[in-house]
């Protein structure tokens, strides 16, 4: 598989659209037209583009790309096989997100050589254990000291050491 992330800028490459770090959420919005999306405005000045089931070789990946006042600013993403997302929440439990958080670790090694932390920010998985999902989170440098993460309900700014938690609603609308 080509790498979805350039390690020399955190840019993404996904099915030849570009996303990158202080793009615009219009810019993002118009190369969103090529996949299946939605979006999300807080009216807070926080707006996210979700894009779901985006084939890549085997695994189908979801991005949760956030913008803030208008700039992407930090990506959530994820990536499962097509009998996966078919799961429902009656499947879940702390184990098997705790084996995906390491599978993710995996394909982050593989991927990125093993880096985590990058002159243009830091990529990380993480298991939320109250919202009970688990994802890969980039921070991008300037971002690092605070970051919007979602929260049962409502929105929160939180360091970024702090886990993002996302609902279970939230997870459930991503992949319906």
């Amino acid at each position: 598989m080509n790498n979805v992330i350039d390690i020399q800028t955190g840019q993404l490459e996904l099915k030849g659209c570009f996303f990158y770090y202080k793009m615009t959420f219009e810019q993002a919005l118009n190369l969103s037209a090529d996949f299946k999306y939605e979006t999300l405005d807080h009216k807070n000045g926080y707006k996210w583009i979700y894009l779901k089931e985006i084939d890549l070789n085997v695994s189908l990946f979801h991005f949760g790309l956030c913008f803030k006042n208008e700039h992407l600013f930090q990506v959530d993403f994820g990536f499962s096989s097509p009998d996966e997302i078919k799961k429902t929440w009656a499947d879940w439990s702390k184990e098997n997100e705790l084996s995906r958080k390491k599978l993710y670790e995996k394909w982050l090694t593989e991927n990125l050589s093993g880096k985590r932390n990058f002159k243009w920010g830091k990529i990380e998985p993480y298991y939320d254990p109250r919202g009970g999902t688990t994802g890969i989170l980039i921070n991008y440098k300037n971002n690092e000291s605070t970051t919007m993460h979602k929260s049962n309900g409502g929105e929160s700014a939180k360091s970024n050491r702090n886990i993002n938690n996302k609902s279970g609603s939230w997870w459930r609308k991503l992949w319906s």
